[in-house]
């Protein structure tokens, strides 16, 4: 009996030590599988520096720069000088006086007197006042779908050429819009004044007298009637007799208090257009996602990029400011939110991309031809990456092949696991 009952408690004790003997392998196993103190300190620091990184980068912002004697550049400095003037006048809605008297009057004599100082160069400028009237349709998007009219709203428009070049000759041109009306309550410092203030600027250096002629016509449209429903844009690419040789455009918005200017349209198809961008802009901005959210209604807002796409038929790219957005429409829309360095930014940029564009051979026979679609952005503003929606689609596919076969194979390698351990165990 005392022999039976030493046998039994070796092996009880057998037994205890293989079950501790196997706890400890498991907790062995547990712990290689933790992350320790280290390493989450490292990966803290690698997230922070990321946010960081991305927080910098977002908010910075060239030096502001003036005149030069050669006029080489672009100036934001003396860009402001209209912006200030015009964004102390208070609300400026289309058919009120101060938008039809006196910022019109601002914007004419500003380019009477660009078109002054280029008068002994190679440089054309005409300068016209255009009136339209009109009907239209904008189909459902965010909201019912509604047809608008108008009557006699302001446009004024700038054709800069070459004078050994008639404009009636070669039609071709390049269009850049702006609108100078605002909300009802709101100054539209940057909604949307900021834009006509860069395209002044861009027609002052480029009709320097030093400065070679641009090999295609440049139509500069300062629009007087956007937020009352799109309206200055579509009466000048129904109406007016220059609207027939616009191969690409400009839509410039502001929807926020400066800050980096997004790229956020652009289209349909045509990628040269995009291109354009992508190689010439000094500091790149850019996303699909923009895109895709205000093209799906998502926003309640609209620019006129719609209507002189979809009326002009026409290709072009949408470029709005969005920093601190909560100024969009209400009274702080002001000159003193604006980040100095925001019009110097958006005027190197837009003034790149122009330049490189009108050396385009694509311009004599741009058209709605190529309705690929494609994915764009930038990484920090120091890259941009570009491909067709139909590689971009072939990677979501492959990327979720990928996951679902890595979920399948650890879920089969833990049952085979468990199995294993079962059959161990008996």
């Amino acid at each position: 009996m005392l022999r039976l009952r030493k046998g039994k408690e070796k092996k009880e004790k057998a037994e205890e030590s293989g079950s501790g003997t196997s706890h400890s392998d498991d907790n062995e196993e547990i712990s290689e599988n933790l992350l320790g103190s280290r390493h989450w300190l490292l990966l803290i620091a690698l997230v922070v520096g990321i946010v960081w990184t991305a927080i910098y980068c977002n908010h910075r912002l060239p030096e502001a720069l003036g005149p030069t004697a050669d006029n080489d550049r672009f100036s934001e400095t003396r860009a402001l000088a209209i912006l200030k003037r015009v964004s102390v006048l208070g609300p400026r809605p289309s058919g009120s006086k101060t938008l039809e008297e006196d910022v019109t009057k601002m914007i004419i004599d500003e380019l009477n007197a660009i078109n002054a100082a280029a008068a002994k160069s190679q440089h054309r400028l005409e300068i016209v006042t255009h009136r339209p009237s009109g009907c239209f349709d904008i189909p459902p998007f965010d909201v019912d779908g509604m047809t608008i009219c108008y009557k006699n709203v302001s446009n004024i428009i700038a054709r800069l050429g070459a004078k050994s070049r008639n404009w009636q000759q070669s039609q071709t041109s390049v269009l850049i819009n702006c609108h100078y009306d605002s909300q009802p309550m709101s100054p539209g410092a940057t909604d949307d004044f900021i834009s006509c203030s860069v395209m002044l600027e861009m027609l002052r250096v480029l009709t320097d007298k030093q400065r070679s002629p641009v090999p295609v016509d440049v139509i500069f449209l300062f629009n007087g009637a956007e937020e009352t429903g799109l309206q200055g844009a579509h009466g000048f690419i129904t109406t007016h007799p220059w609207r027939h040789g616009v191969r690409a455009f400009f839509n410039l918005e502001g929807a926020g208090a400066g800050g980096r200017e997004l790229l956020f349209q652009a289209g349909p198809g045509n990628q040269w257009l995009l291109n354009s961008y992508l190689e010439a802009a000094e500091r790149p901005f850019c996303s699909v996602f923009g895109q895709e959210v205000f093209q799906s209604g998502f926003v309640p807002s609209d620019t006129d990029f719609r209507v002189l796409r979809d009326y002009g038929f026409i290709p072009g790219l949408d470029i709005a400011y969005i920093q601190n957005g909560y100024v969009y429409h209400t009274e702080f829309d002001q000159f003193r939110m604006i980040p100095p360095g925001s019009v110097q930014r958006a005027g190197d940029n837009i003034l790149a991309t122009l330049t490189h564009l009108l050396h385009s051979p694509y311009l004599e026979t741009a058209g709605v031809t190529d309705e690929r679609r494609f994915v764009f952005f930038d990484v920090l503003g120091f890259f941009t990456i570009v491909y067709s929606l139909e590689i971009g689609q072939a990677v979501n596919y492959l990327v979720t092949i990928l996951i679902l076969v890595k979920i399948i194979f650890n879920t089969r390698k833990r049952m085979l696991t468990e199995i294993f351990v079962q059959i161990s165990e008996k």
